[in-house]
């Protein structure tokens, strides 16, 4: 931990506002950003009220300025088709290949697709309703192209493999274990500047956990 490497064996009460000063210098100046700084400061901060000393700092230590968030964006063609064939070439990651699918072909979010039950998929019209959203603005009728309509059909393959052909509509399409986005998405493929995995954070799309 950066607080226990730099503060060491010294006390709270010895710790001073020059100290501080000089963490945050060794912490910025070794490349670590602002955001990052003041989430270490922030508990630093807590051990020094606990300890009711930081009314000797509040006046002349001040949280960084950090950077703007980062705003995701729409992938190119040629990004969505890389960072799709990679997930393609191993059949251990195709549950993050069918999930980046319909992410990617239907704005779902990561929550929205966690919730997602059998009985909430429309076979003949070809849509998925959003039943369980952040705000009831996002309760809405997806209609499904080819793409998220072959992952759902994949995805029901799966299942019915695994449980057989009945499926409870009140099941959820993700079951059981822990989706996680590839090593070769986390590591070699990179999409817009980004580590595929990196990007598929920015998305919502690194992990996801459902169960039945």
């Amino acid at each position: 931990m950066p607080l226990k490497k730099f503060f060491s064996d010294v006390r709270l009460t010895r710790i001073t506002e020059e100290k501080i000063h000089d963490f945050i210098t060794a912490r910025t100046g070794g490349g670590v950003s602002g955001a990052t700084t003041n989430k270490e400061l922030s508990i630093l901060v807590k051990m020094l009220r606990k300890a009711r000393l930081w009314r000797r700092f509040s006046e002349n230590v001040k949280r960084l300025k950090e950077g703007p968030p980062t705003v995701g964006r729409a992938m190119e063609p040629g990004e969505k088709a890389k960072l799709l064939g990679a997930a393609a070439g191993n059949p251990s990651w195709e549950r993050a290949l069918l999930a980046s699918l319909l992410a990617l072909n239907t704005t779902m979010r990561k929550g929205e697709l966690r919730r997602l039950q059998w009985r909430d998929v429309d076979w003949i019209n070809r849509e998925v309703t959003v039943c369980k959203a952040k705000t009831p603005e996002g309760e809405r009728v997806v209609p499904l192209n080819r793409e998220a309509f072959d992952a759902l059909l994949r995805l029901r393959e799966r299942a019915k493999a695994l449980f057989g052909d009945y499926l409870s509509g009140d099941w959820y399409v993700f079951h059981g274990s822990r989706l996680e986005a590839s090593p070769t998405l986390h590591g070699r493929t990179r999409v817009g500047g980004l580590r595929g995995g990196q990007w598929l954070a920015q998305q919502g799309l690194a992990t996801y956990d459902s169960t039945i």
